[in-house]
């Protein structure tokens, strides 16, 4: 047996994901990780305020200005993983899928010094 929700709930559950990362008075983080979610942090990038447009149960990166870490403690292995918290450093959604479809980075692997953008990403909530 399958479980599915409907429209109305996705939309809801998108808009949710949107208010906790945006609901603290800083601003959201993407958290680009190697070694899998809680593994060691290669790159922070601060978020727009708000940082993401939904658009019914999608939300889209605000990229204006594009989320850049410009001095990365990146260790040359490829970022597996990425957190986005709230600006308490709470974990709202975490996603091992960083391979272009749902997240694309300037670059992959990140060494250390190096400079990362977020250029893009898609957040869907489930069916």
């Amino acid at each position: 047996m399958a479980i599915t929700h409907g429209q109305p709930t996705r939309d809801a559950f998108a808009l949710q994901v949107l208010t906790d990362l945006d609901a603290e008075a800083g601003v959201a983080q993407c958290i680009l990780v190697t070694g899998g979610t809680g593994g060691t942090e290669v790159a922070t990038m601060d978020l727009s305020k708000p940082s993401f447009v939904q658009a019914s149960e999608v939300l889209t990166l605000d990229i204006t200005p594009i989320p850049t870490d410009s001095a990365a403690t990146g260790n040359a292995a490829a970022v597996d993983a990425v957190d986005f918290v709230d600006s308490l450093g709470v974990v709202v959604f975490t996603s091992n899928d960083v391979s272009g479809t749902d997240f694309t980075l300037s670059k992959n692997p990140i060494a250390n010094g190096d400079t990362v953008e977020l250029t893009s990403c898609t957040y869907t909530a489930s069916v």
